[in-house]
């Protein structure tokens, strides 16, 4: 999933910032991505220990899809942050 991601949304990602306005955010987008999953990574594997790997994989690519779909309706550079956050955090599985 974060393979897909990268190539979808940071291949657009100078097109999509300078559309939302807010440059000076730019470095943030990637910035929060990677913290994300820092913070996320450690948890998916105890997570798939307590329910199982396949719940937790289908779990994170259901919200891997959400975050993919609030990226595509983000009304600004901040929200898109918050999308790639969701999304980072369901790719990290």
């Amino acid at each position: 999933m974060a393979t897909i991601d990268m190539q979808i949304v940071v291949t657009a990602l100078p097109t999509i910032a300078g559309e939302l306005g807010n440059l000076h955010l730019f470095g943030w987008v990637g910035a929060a991505y990677l913290l994300s999953t820092a913070a996320v990574s450690p948890f998916y594997g105890k997570l798939g220990d307590m329910y199982g790997r396949k719940n937790v994989v289908l779990t994170a690519i259901g919200l891997f899809l959400l975050g993919s779909l609030v990226c595509g309706m983000a009304w600004s550079m901040e929200s898109l942050i918050a999308a790639r956050v969701l999304q980072e955090s369901a790719a990290a599985a």
